[in-house]
């Protein structure tokens, strides 16, 4: 590996196994940059996956892509960066793909972290497209630190059994997430519905938008809801295009600013609410009005050029 790890010369990564030398290389203080796509096929990682070891200051993936990670481990965690412990530090991840990603577990996590301090990932300009097949509960995204996304897409396919979110206690600005999920009925939750699924714990997201679809197995309970947010989550200059399938209603909480609203009719939902709806505003629009960027600016959505 070329670089001595500094920000003027960074540590340049080319294969799997540079990237695991992070842990021995890595610090509070090292930079990393990606010098090459990293594909994990052929290589001794694609069978026994280990998570990487994220021990940096940054990490810059320059446009390049890691792809091809396969975990499965149904009765236990998959987690696929972990961060070792440098407690009260900020790690920041930009123009980084991660593709192809397949992850199984009881509990999956992209970013695992279990100091005593406070440590937060700065994610920019990356993009996360994974297969889930969750058994039980987890936070996706991160465990036990802070999360802060802008100009990220975040891509979801796969199965889920889970009442727990996907986003907590996060920030998300200018992103977008998209979905294709089909939610089952687990051994720990039979007859529950999706409880806080994905934004709860004080999560802000601004000028964001989620797309794709969200479907109910025939072994979910009838009477449950998708739940997509805690009452404690804020939005801002954020809309919903997300089609729900064998789902009686969805429950957005949270506290709504400026113009926010969702696809009545590509929702697909018999009900939809929101904490405090006497003064909270997340409109109901239609799929004309959702695409009439006159309209939305009408309704002080900021379409363009906002800050």
């Amino acid at each position: 590996m070329t670089g001595t790890g500094t920000q003027a010369d960074p540590y340049i990564i080319t294969s799997v196994a540079d990237l695991y030398s992070m842990e021995t290389l890595g610090g509070a203080a090292v930079y990393f940059e990606l010098g090459a796509d990293i594909d994990f096929n052929g290589t001794p990682y694609a069978e026994n996956f280990s998570p990487i070891p994220l021990k940096c200051l940054s990490f810059d993936g320059k446009g390049h892509s890691i792809t091809n990670i396969f975990v499965s481990d149904s009765s236990s965690n998959s987690n696929l960066f972990t961060v070792p412990f440098q407690d009260s530090q900020t790690i920041t991840l930009k123009d980084l793909t991660l593709s192809n990603i397949s992850l199984t577990g009881r509990n999956i996590t992209f970013f695992s972290y279990y100091g005593s301090g406070s440590c937060t990932i700065n994610l920019y300009g990356c993009t996360f497209s994974t297969v889930i097949d969750l058994r039980n509960v987890c936070c996706v995204m991160k465990s036990n630190l802070g999360l802060n996304a802008e100009l990220c897409t975040f891509s979801f396919s796969g199965m889920i059994c889970s009442s727990m979110p996907f986003f907590i206690s996060d920030t998300l600005r200018r992103c977008h997430i998209h979905l294709e999920l089909l939610q089952l009925s687990g051994p720990d939750h039979e007859s529950s519905h999706t409880e806080h699924c994905f934004f709860t714990g004080g999560c802000s997201v601004s000028d964001s938008y989620i797309t794709g679809s969200f479907t109910a197995s025939a072994s979910f309970n009838p009477n449950g809801a998708s739940c997509m947010s805690g009452w404690e989550c804020s939005f801002s200059n954020f809309y919903s295009a997300l089609a729900f399938s064998g789902i009686p209603y969805c429950i957005w909480d949270g506290t709504y600013n400026y113009a926010c609203f969702y696809d009545r009719e590509l929702s697909g939902i018999a009900y939809s609410r929101h904490y405090d709806e006497e003064y909270q505003v997340f409109l109901p629009l239609t799929t004309a009005q959702c695409k009439n960027a006159a309209y939305l600016q009408s309704i002080g959505f900021v379409v363009e050029g906002g800050s």
